[in-house]
């Protein structure tokens, strides 16, 4: 009988742990705004061209939301 209540009190701690790790996790995340990603290319010193090719990259890896074109 003890090892199946070390067993329940093991599996309730294990459950405690991953509600706590998961209302650590950080809200804020991509994908961000096109208009954020042109704004800090900007400030970077790229051309608009060269920006709206990095941005577009970024979109496709999931970084960036696509511009609302």
């Amino acid at each position: 009988m003890s090892i199946a209540l070390a067993l329940a009190v093991a599996a309730g701690g294990l459950g405690a742990s991953a509600a706590v790790a998961q209302a650590a996790a950080p809200v804020a995340g991509p994908p961000w705004p096109y208009a954020d990603c042109l704004k800090a290319t900007k400030q970077k010193g790229e051309s608009p061209s060269q920006g709206r090719r990095h941005c577009d990259q970024l979109v496709q890896k999931g970084w960036i939301k696509p511009p609302n074109r």
